[in-house]
C-alpha cells in the first residue's frame, strides 16, 4: 500500500511548504488533490495547467494518485436532472477526467452526495438512469486514462442514492466499465452503520481507491473507526494500491498533518 493524503488538510503558500517537508520526512508519497484548492472556482483549471502543477508536485517529490471534491461549488450539476442539465454535468466530468490525467492521477473519486440526490424517482427509473450517467462519465475518464471511483456515502452527508458500500459494489458490477471502479472510505462506512473491515474483505480486490476518514474529516486522535482492524483487512486482502488520509484542515495545520500521518502509519502497514 503506498500513502497519499489529500490537499484538503492545509492551506496553499508558506503552509503548504512546511507541510510539504514533513510529509517528507514521514516518506508519504502521494497528494489527492481537490481542483479548487489549486484553482478556486474552477477558474484556470485546464489540461496545460495540470501538468504544469503536476511537475512542482514531482519536483517536491510527490506523485498525485487521485482527485476529489470534483463537482465542489458546482450545486446545479446533478446525475437525476433534466437531459440539458446533466449533459453539463457529464462535461464536466469530462474535463476533471482532462485535468487528472494532466496530473498523473488515475481516479476521480465521486462522492458529491448532494449532486447526486435522486429526488422523488422512482427504484426502476433511479436505475435507469444511473446505470446510462455512469457509463457515459466511465467512457469520458477511461478516453483519458482515468476512472470514476464510486463512493457510498451515508445519509449523514445529505446523500440518499447509494449510501451503503454493498450498494456501490453492486452498481459498479452493474455498470461493468473499466471506466467506472469502487472507491471506499472509512468514515462513510462507518456513518452508514457497516463496519468497514467488512466492506474491504467483501471488496477484495474490486478497490480502486481507498480514503482514510473519521466522521466530519474529523483528525484521527479519538477515533470512530476501528484503523488497526481497516489496515489489517487491506493487508489480508492484498490490497496494494493507495491509501489516502482525508481530513479537514485543523489548526495547528502542520502538526496536525504530522500527527494524523504519524498515527496512520502505526495503523495501516504502508510503503
Amino acid at each position: 500500500m503506498k500513502l497519499s493524503i489529500s490537499n484538503i488538510a492545509w492551506n496553499n503558500g508558506y503552509e503548504q511548504d512546511e507541510i510539504f517537508g514533513v510529509l517528507r520526512e514521514r516518506r508519504v508519497r502521494g497528494v489527492e488533490v481537490a481542483p479548487t484548492k489549486l484553482w478556486p472556482d474552477w477558474v484556470g483549471a485546464e489540461a496545460s495547467a495540470a501538468r504544469s502543477a503536476r511537475k512542482l508536485l514531482s519536483d517536491a517529490g510527490f506523485q498525485v494518485p487521485a482527485l476529489q471534491a470534483i463537482l465542489y461549488g458546482k450545486p446545479e450539476l446533478e446525475v437525476f436532472a433534466a437531459n440539458d442539465l446533466v449533459r453539463k454535468t457529464l462535461a464536466h466530468i469530462e474535463m476533471v477526467a482532462a485535468i487528472a490525467q494532466g496530473l498523473g492521477a488515475r481516479v476521480l473519486v465521486f462522492g458529491s452526495p448532494k449532486n447526486r440526490n435522486r429526488g422523488t424517482l422512482s427504484d426502476q427509473r433511479v436505475r435507469e438512469c444511473a446505470l446510462d450517467f455512469f457509463r457515459t462519465a466511465g467512457d469520458a475518464c477511461a478516453k483519458h486514462g482515468t476512472c470514476l471511483g464510486l463512493e457510498p456515502n451515508p445519509e449523514e452527508y445529505g446523500c440518499n442514492f447509494v449510501t451503503h458500500w454493498y450498494e456501490a459494489a453492486e452498481l459498479v458490477d452493474a455498470i461493468a466499465h473499466p471506466g467506472v471502479g469502487l472507491h471506499l472510505d472509512t468514515a462513510c462506512i462507518r456513518l452508514a452503520g457497516d463496519d468497514p473491515a467488512d466492506a474491504v474483505r467483501s471488496c477484495a480486490g474490486k478497490i480502486a481507491h481507498f480514503h482514510i476518514s473519521e466522521p466530519q474529516l474529523s483528525h484521527f486522535t479519538s477515533p470512530e473507526v476501528d484503523h488497526r482492524a481497516v489496515g489489517r483487512a487491506l493487508e489480508e486482502t492484498g490490497y496494494t494500491g493507495w491509501v489516502s488520509i482525508e481530513m479537514r484542515r485543523q489548526e495547528p495545520a502542520v502538526e496536525q498533518v504530522a500527527d494524523a500521518v504519524d498515527l496512520i502509519r502505526d495503523w495501516y502497514p504502508v510503503n
